[in-house]
């Protein structure tokens, strides 16, 4: 039976295989002899096949009420992936990847998808990203078949995402204005004007979820529009300044939407570092989550493992900036990544524009590193302890404030 959410009505190869499996069934053919690889298929569709990842991998988020709502989640995600695979650009990626054998018929693609999706640890990829996505789509008091639902909605748009449509200028065109020429694409996308290759504009929330899968695009292009407020840190942890930030305060607000919670840098962090020992445990992100803070520093910041990471093996931001040496953009950058020092000891100070060009004058730059932990601006909540200069005659306590060595937040 055809579900409500398939789009294509006609699909002739898989109608017909469905068609044959039901008359299978229904006994009205019989099957002929077992083939030879059956076991090594089975074994294939078990670890790798895109529902049955799905369906695991929900399964994990939560004990579902309605086990027949957790199964059309899973036919909703496995159905996008089917249509990714069988995207052209998908499939010469998938039939590039090496074969045991030589020669493989072309009526064999579902074969190397499978394949693909066992050696691609498949399982893994839809484990992690449907509990990000679970996190970050949860809402109090929601129904679990609402849930579900939601979880495989937004896996699957991510997923289904278009060609998106780009223009570019033909420099070699020899006119004035440059002749435009489009281009389709599904490695890159431009925030907040995406245009898909039939005409249609995508939400910037579409792409931003997109962006913020395992799943294509890997590449977002984006003005000031996404400089703010807006997270881009799930699958991302390098940044591409095309120009020099004018400010401190632009620099740290645009690598802010790739030095988040739980980001990608993160999350590779403790897996190198744990990883090893987390896939034992039952619940295996908890467990990642658990360790790396047991291995933490000492600290009450709060924000170790999931802000940051510690040790030789941790994933740092990449930042790129294309500026030609010697010139004054090389300046610019130099001057506005000292000043983001001088920055960080002022913030939530009044005029810090000018306490920042005050400090720069007098404060040495390696003497502000040296004090960054007694100079910075200490943002953490205060701990409650009984007072100890009066009896309590009501019952009341006192707040007490932090060391002022203790590092901040």
């Amino acid at each position: 039976m055809r579900a409500s959410w398939r789009s294509d009505a006609g699909d002739t190869g898989l109608d017909a295989n469905l068609a044959l499996a039901r008359s299978v069934l229904l006994g009205r053919v019989s099957l002929g002899a077992q083939p030879r690889d059956l076991a090594t298929v089975l074994a294939q569709v078990a670890v790798g096949a895109p529902s049955t990842c799905a369906l695991r991998s929900l399964q994990r988020l939560d004990e579902f009420d309605d086990p027949a709502e957790l199964m059309v989640a899973a036919a909703r995600i496995g159905w996008a992936l089917r249509t990714l695979f069988n995207r052209p650009d998908a499939t010469a990626i998938v039939r590039s990847r090496p074969r045991r054998r030589r020669r493989v018929s072309e009526d064999a693609y579902w074969r190397d998808v499978l394949r693909y999706c066992c050696q691609g640890v498949l399982q893994g990829v839809l484990d992690e990203y449907l509990l990000l996505l679970d996190e970050e789509l949860a809402q109090p008091s929601e129904s679990s078949a609402h849930r579900v639902g939601r979880i495989a909605d937004t896996a699957a748009r991510a997923i289904e995402l278009q060609s998106l449509r780009i223009e570019v200028d033909d420099p070699e065109s020899n006119q004035h204005p440059f002749r435009t020429r489009i281009l389709s694409s599904r490695f890159a996308a431009a925030f907040g004007a995406a245009i898909t290759e039939d005409a249609a504009s995508i939400h910037p929330e579409v792409v931003r979820q997109t962006f913020n899968s395992p799943f294509w695009p890997w590449v977002l292009i984006t003005t000031s529009v996404g400089q703010e407020g807006l997270d881009f840190h799930r699958y991302c942890h390098a940044i591409v300044h095309w120009n020099v930030p004018a400010t401190p305060v632009e620099l740290e607000q645009r690598e802010g939407r790739v030095q988040r919670y739980k980001s990608h840098a993160v999350r590779r962090s403790l897996a190198r570092s744990h990883g090893a020992e987390a896939v034992r445990h039952s619940d295996p992100w908890e467990e990642l989550v658990r360790l790396g803070r047991d291995s933490a520093p000492t600290d009450d910041t709060g924000f170790r493992p999931e802000w940051i990471a510690d040790g030789n093996e941790a994933v740092h931001l990449q930042r790129y900036v294309p500026v030609p040496p010697f010139s004054r953009d090389e300046q610019r950058w130099a001057a506005v990544r000292r000043a983001r020092v001088y920055y960080r000891l002022v913030l939530g100070q009044p005029h810090p524009d000018e306490l920042v060009e005050v400090l720069m004058e007098n404060l040495p730059e390696q003497l502000a590193h040296e004090l960054a932990d007694e100079l910075r601006l200490d943002l953490r909540p205060r701990t409650r302890v009984p007072s100890s200069s009066a009896p309590a005659m009501d019952g009341r306590q006192t707040l007490r404030a932090p060391s002022s060595g203790s590092p901040a937040g």
